[in-house]
């Protein structure tokens, strides 16, 4: 695949419409049914602030941005870039090119290379994985596994992409692995370096599938941007990302429980349709958000910014500006 042109275009002449804000996150819980694992309570990142700017849409297509006329709005954030994937263009960037650790926004990468990697060895969305102690046992996220849980493949990807499992990615690392000679994980992660390279994000260096910074994995906004625009093509991996929630139910021996996970993303209740959250001390609070209107499609990424509940306002904040500042 050709690498994405990066351009950037000016915008003028603006249409606005608004829409209210999300309300807050509620808890989505696990509920066991006739288990002996404890409940496992999956909740939204909490907001601080409740009073999220409103945006504007517009329907048409973005042409030329007028800097000099709208000014760019405040934002904490290290780095940033809001990117057209039709056109494969950048409208504007903060910082894009900067190397930086970028958490569970790994996840992009995990997610749609086991979409490709299932497909292209012609194996079934719906085959069984049972969860290995390694997977069950890993830290961070998680989305309640436990060991000799039983599954589908789809429901660890809604697993890995809802609540952000890191107990789901090395599970689904180990799964596309298993027909390998060595190392599942090593071979996984091989594969997520190998579409890095085919997609040009040459600033990006994966090592675990999960984003946790006991090993780091490095990306800029620049190339997260190219990466989610590129997933977002695929239509398994759009209908995963903008799912509210997800339920399925787990075997584990002759025990059967129902999960239900809910999106991280707060901003699909703003008519965004992805993509990920993510956050480590190292990394800070990462947005990876898209949003499709009319002819047009459009990536925010937003890497380390000050507060969590910051990522959300500034996405918006990015958004409105851009669109306020177009000519259609």
């Amino acid at each position: 695949m050709l690498m994405p042109i990066l351009t950037k275009k000016p915008i003028e002449n603006p249409k606005k419409q608004s829409f209210e804000a999300p309300q807050l996150a509620k808890k989505m819980t696990i509920f066991p049914s006739h288990s002996k694992t404890p409940a496992f309570t999956i909740s939204q990142i909490s907001l601080y602030n409740k009073n999220l700017p409103q945006i504007n849409k517009t329907s048409q297509n973005f042409s030329l941005l007028n800097k000099t006329c709208i000014s760019k709005p405040q934002v904490t954030a290290k780095s940033w870039a809001i990117y057209d994937t039709n056109s494969e263009t950048f409208i504007d960037s903060h910082k894009d090119s900067d190397k930086r650790e970028i958490a569970s926004l790994t996840k992009i990468m995990t997610c749609i290379v086991a979409i490709e990697e299932i497909m292209e060895n012609k194996r079934s969305f719906d085959e069984t994985v049972e969860i290995s102690l390694s997977a069950a046992s890993i830290s961070g996220t998680k989305a309640g596994l436990s060991s000799k849980d039983t599954l589908k493949i789809i429901d660890l990807l809604y697993a890995l992409m809802l609540p952000s499992g890191n107990d789901a990615a090395l599970a689904l690392a180990e799964t596309i692995g298993s027909h390998c000679i060595g190392n599942e994980v090593e071979y996984f992660v091989q594969c997520m370096n190998i579409m890095a390279q085919r997609l040009g994000l040459r600033n990006t260096k994966f090592c675990n599938p999960h984003g946790m910074s006991t090993s780091k994995n490095i990306s800029t906004a620049a190339d997260l941007a190219c990466l989610a625009g590129y997933a977002m093509k695929n239509r398994l991996f759009k209908k995963i990302v903008s799912s509210l929630g997800y339920s399925c139910g787990v075997l584990n021996g002759n025990f059967y429980r129902r999960i239900d996970w809910m999106n991280t993303n707060r901003l699909l209740t703003q008519g965004f349709n992805g993509v990920k959250t993510g956050f480590t001390p190292a990394a800070g609070p990462c947005l990876c958000c898209s949003i499709s209107e009319g002819n047009f499609s459009v990536v925010i990424v937003i890497l380390k910014s000050r507060y969590r509940h910051l990522r959300w306002s500034e996405a918006l904040r990015l958004w409105s500006w851009a669109t306020s500042a177009g000519i259609m």
